[in-house]
């Protein structure tokens, strides 16, 4: 509605999608069936539900004339840039994926820190 920029990443950023696609791929590392078929049935059931709200949505939208000026003059920079990528695009896309990484490490890293600290903690215990 706004055409923000910022807005269209964040969403892409954090998307429904993005726990069933992790789902996926962590079920593929571990060799988790069970997980991978969640992360799948998730992913096959939520995209045609969210083409139909959508459509559902933009009919309503339009049926009511509620599109802005600007978008009814063709006036739509953040779909051009979704549209037609360029080298900002490929900057935009490199840097998220650095993000998710590191935020997967982060997370790696983390878990490994308590367990040992649990560890430790539970060592200490027993000796007294």
């Amino acid at each position: 509605m706004t055409n923000s920029q910022i807005l269209i990443v964040a969403a892409m950023v954090v998307g429904p999608e993005y726990h069933a696609i992790t789902s996926v791929a962590l079920g593929l590392d571990r060799r988790s069936r069970p997980r991978v078929r969640e992360g799948t049935r998730a992913l096959t059931a939520g995209f045609p539900l969210a083409i139909v709200v959508t459509f559902g949505f933009a009919a309503l939208v339009r049926a009511f004339g509620l599109q802005s000026a600007a978008f009814e003059r063709g006036l739509r920079p953040v779909s051009h840039l979704i549209d037609t990528p360029d080298f900002f695009s490929v900057v935009v896309a490199v840097l998220v994926a650095v993000l998710v990484a590191v935020g997967v490490v982060t997370l790696r890293l983390q878990r490994r820190v308590w367990r040992h600290a649990a560890r430790r903690a539970d060592a200490a215990l027993s000796q007294r």
